[in-house]
């Protein structure tokens, strides 16, 4: 008696058995589909603001969803990177990270599960998951960050800078408006940006709504393939 044994070639997760008894061989092929490798993705979206909260001070919200949309878990590391216009100053930042589908977990550090303090630096990567960061299959991590900033009394100008992301959208490195990056660089692959810009609160003589957010700006996004996103505000 023998067995084991590639039958037909070797494709896929072919595998087959052969029998020998009493000088009679019978064989049983067998073979599954390989699962397909991982497709990390990403995708940034203004989900609140600019919204007025004090003299010239506004807060503005960015989301960042990281999905896994292939057969086996992949790995990834995210970088977000303010490039905001001439005359807005950064105050400060948060970021919170959450599972929003599937498994696991995403990368708790520094984005905390409750929104953790960050610095950010206009035109300064900050790492938001460290290189590796595992994501499972089916599954999104979503770090979620809002950005303070003060908007300096007549300094923006929005023929000279773009305040009003008059480009759409506008490339991913421009300083201009309210455009905030997000780097995606997956295990083996190469860095992927993915971009959303808004008006520049105070700039142009836009009028105010109640509440502080502002009727004359747009939100334009600019992403890879698989995540372009705008919305008006």
């Amino acid at each position: 008696m023998s067995g084991g044994g590639f039958v037909h070639g070797d494709r896929g997760l072919n595998n087959g058995a052969t029998l020998t008894v009493a000088g009679t061989t019978s064989s049983d092929p067998g073979c599954a589909n390989a699962p397909p490798p991982a497709l990390v993705t990403h995708a940034k979206t203004i989900t609140a603001g600019p919204v007025l909260v004090g003299p010239n001070q506004y807060t503005i919200s960015y989301q960042i969803d990281v999905t896994n949309s292939g057969g086996v878990p992949g790995g990834y590391q995210l970088d977000e990177t303010p490039h905001f216009g001439a005359g807005v100053v950064i105050n400060g930042a948060t970021c919170a990270s959450s599972l929003a589908a599937g498994t696991g977990t995403p990368d708790l550090t520094p984005c905390t599960a409750a929104p953790a303090p960050i610095v950010l630096v206009n035109g300064t990567p900050f790492n938001l998951a460290t290189a590796g960061t595992t994501i499972n299959v089916a599954t999104t991590h979503r770090y979620a960050l809002v950005v303070t900033f003060t908007v300096v009394p007549g300094s923006v100008t929005v023929a000279t800078n773009g305040a009003g992301c008059n480009v759409t959208p506008p490339p991913p490195t421009t300083d201009t408006g309210l455009n905030n990056t997000a780097t995606l660089t997956v295990t083996g692959g190469t860095p992927t940006p993915s971009n959303v810009c808004a008006d520049a609160a105070g700039a142009g003589g836009g009028e105010e709504r109640p509440g502080g957010t502002r009727h004359d700006g747009d939100v334009h996004g600019h992403g890879d393939q698989h995540g372009r996103h705008g919305r008006d505000v």
